[in-house]
């Protein structure tokens, strides 16, 4: 027969494997949850860095179109009021003409 102290020590030796195995499982189900947020926030990270290279291209292009309309609207206002030969090409990457308004 088992004496209530040694049915004591059993309790308590079962009480502490169990909040170790429950610890364990906490600690590996946190370490789990901390590299998948990792994962995300490389993945976010990466994608804003693709996103923010691709917002400075278009800029760019944007930058060249908007030189090339202006470019175009001189040609075409000159070339309705006068019949004096306008120049056919042009280096648009040195062209701001936004810069002089």
């Amino acid at each position: 027969m088992i004496t209530l102290i040694e049915l004591g020590v059993c309790v308590c030796v079962w009480c502490k494997l169990t909040t170790k195995a429950v610890n364990a499982s906490s600690e590996a189900e946190l370490e789990n949850r901390l590299h998948a947020l990792t994962e995300t926030l490389i993945q976010k990270q990466a994608m804003i860095e693709a996103l923010s290279t691709e917002k400075s291209s278009l800029g760019l292009q944007l930058e060249r179109l908007e030189v090339i309309c202006f470019l175009c609207l001189q040609y075409f206002n000159h070339s309705l009021t006068s019949q004096d030969s306008y120049p056919t090409s042009v280096d648009v990457d040195k062209q701001k003409p936004w810069t002089s308004f």
